[in-house]
């Protein structure tokens, strides 16, 4: 990262921050946990949102539900191919093929998904059509300007175009910064252009450089991890290391 953009962090002079759909791709949809997972951390604090595009949202819940299509498709290959090579009674496989068969629609299931990674958040979704001039984003269409560009499909880079003005409204609005998280050239183009979007395309990197956040999040995680019956369950691993010397016996905690 731009040692730049880590003095205007420290100098709370970025308010916010915001993920392109390539980095949710990049992070394979892992939603639930992994650096996506730790998105979290600005959970707790005033300092700084997380924002997301109506357009991106969009943009991932179609993603997810590609791939759930495809998972699903995949389950009822596997079910099958497993029958057929005598791996499972032909109960068995009909049981596996009928629960196949009552999964949920993956429209549904990616569409719940990104509402559960949202309210994990506290993510802020723009409405983009509030936030764009039109007038603005036709004329950076016709003048071939970040993130259209020169040749090739420019109207596939509209949803770029609107969600980056979006955010470069809200920003204006607020008279801050916002960290944008992206592996898309066309996307770093136009950050490179504005005083008031900063890119990377590291988001360990970007989590990382919100210190005061990424503490908070990892005492918060500990705690989680260490409790009766939790992953680590330290308190009763602690008192048992204590106790050994003496013989006493220690039950976990309920």
């Amino acid at each position: 990262m731009d040692p730049r953009i880590r003095d205007l962090i420290e100098g709370k002079a970025i308010g916010a921050i915001a993920l392109d759909t390539s980095i949710f791709d990049g992070q394979q949809g892992r939603l639930e946990d992994g650096l996506l997972r730790r998105v979290e951390q600005f959970r707790f604090t005033q300092n700084v949102e997380v924002l997301m595009p109506d357009v991106v949202q969009r943009e991932l819940i179609a993603h997810l539900a590609r791939d759930a299509v495809e998972a699903r498709a995949a389950l009822l290959r596997a079910t099958r191919a497993a029958g057929l090579a005598g791996l499972l009674p032909h109960d068995a496989r009909t049981q596996l093929e009928r629960s196949v068969a009552q999964a949920l629609n993956p429209g549904d299931a990616a569409t719940a998904r990104v509402m559960r990674w949202l309210e994990r958040t506290e993510a802020t979704v723009l409405d983009v059509a509030a936030h764009v001039d039109l007038r603005a984003l036709f004329d950076r269409y016709f003048a071939a300007q970040p993130p259209f560009a020169e040749a090739g499909e420019k109207k596939h880079e509209f949803p770029d175009a609107a969600a980056l003005l979006a955010l470069e409204s809200w920003a204006t609005e607020r008279s801050t910064g916002i960290l944008v998280v992206s592996s898309d050239n066309d996307w770093q183009r136009f950050c490179a252009g504005s005083t008031r979007l900063f890119w990377t395309e590291d988001l360990g990197d970007a989590l990382g450089a919100f210190q005061d956040e990424t503490a908070r999040f990892a005492a918060r995680r500990l705690v989680e991890l260490s409790t009766a019956g939790g992953p680590l369950d330290l308190a009763t691993a602690l008192l048992q290391a204590l106790h050994a010397s003496a013989g006493v016996a220690v039950r976990s905690f309920c």
